[in-house]
């Protein structure tokens, strides 16, 4: 039989990382005035620590890690920089050496907002679940109005399959900005997991009102209005994600899964091999176009 549809995660459920200390984008040169900065003075911990920012916004992740690395060499007790390593360090997978900087960080300051964010979110990502709640419920605590915080523990909820929490704190997170294109579609995933598939399709249009070009939101319509039978509609969905996404799996896979069920064969097997092409590993995928090459003889 096909696989179940998948949900598009990329906007959807995305952890909010913070960086502390500045917002890179107040500065619109900010590389060349922090080059310049440690240029003409020494042992400029500051200085250091804003440049990686910089270069960490702009993707240049070794470098940034270079001056934080050096800022914490100058003053090894500063807070921000090791919240920043940790945060460059987990963006290369490197999560272990992430943890160690977040509680590094947050031996020497264990109400660091930020890094109690960041350290939920590298714990939720090695499976550990409950220390990763501890930690966002204690950012919370502190600061009760923290959305990303909000936002990541209905994550978290939401994978311990405890959906009615994780609705209660995405409502939270929209209660403090209702234009949270994320938590919107987090949100619209919760209702649609738990079976209440009108409000799940409104949460969804509400995000793509927002942001029209959010590929995942249209992912997610298309799986509830499949869910709901109205396969035309659905199709239309995916095939506006496709148009944003060309490249996501599983959207291929479930526009594969949407014209199987309206009769259209081969336009599936397509796209099921598309989803095979950017994922060899998709076992569902790689199912449902089996399933689909024995039913029109193996062509």
């Amino acid at each position: 039989r096909n696989t179940v549809l998948g949900t598009a995660t990329g906007c959807a459920i995305v952890v909010l990382m913070i960086i502390s200390s500045v917002q890179v984008g107040y500065w619109k040169d900010s590389v060349r005035l922090f080059e310049h900065a440690l240029a003409v003075t020494k042992n400029n911990y500051l200085a250091h620590n804003i440049l990686g920012t910089a270069l960490n916004e702009r993707k240049e992740v070794k470098k940034a890690m270079a001056h934080f690395t050096e800022a914490l060499r100058i003053r090894p007790d500063y807070v921000e920089a090791h919240n920043n390593l940790g945060l460059a360090l987990a963006s290369q997978g490197r999560v272990r050496e992430a943890i160690s900087h977040y509680s590094e960080a947050l031996r020497r300051s264990p109400d660091h907002l930020e890094t109690l964010n960041n350290m939920g979110i590298a714990l939720a990502s090695q499976g550990r679940v409950r220390e990763a709640i501890a930690h966002y419920s204690r950012a919370l605590s502190i600061k009760p109005d923290y959305e990303d915080a909000l936002n990541n523990l209905g994550l978290a909820l939401a994978s311990q399959g405890k959906m009615d929490g994780a609705i209660l704190h995405y409502r939270r997170a929209l209660q403090i900005n209702p234009d949270n294109v994320k938590v919107k579609n987090n949100l619209g995933i919760a209702l649609m997991d738990t079976g209440k598939l009108d409000k799940a399709i409104i949460s969804f249009l509400e995000a793509l009102d927002m942001k029209p070009d959010c590929a995942e939101a249209h992912n997610n319509l298309g799986m509830s209005l499949a869910r709901l039978g109205k396969l035309g509609p659905a199709a239309d969905s995916f095939r506006k994600a496709l148009r944003i996404d060309p490249d996501n799996a599983t959207v291929q896979n479930n526009m594969g899964l949407a014209l199987t069920a309206l009769g259209d064969r081969e336009g599936a097997l397509v796209h099921f091999q598309n989803a095979l092409r950017l994922r060899p590993d998709y076992a569902d995928a790689r199912r449902n176009m089996e399933a689909m090459r024995g039913a029109t003889g193996g062509h």
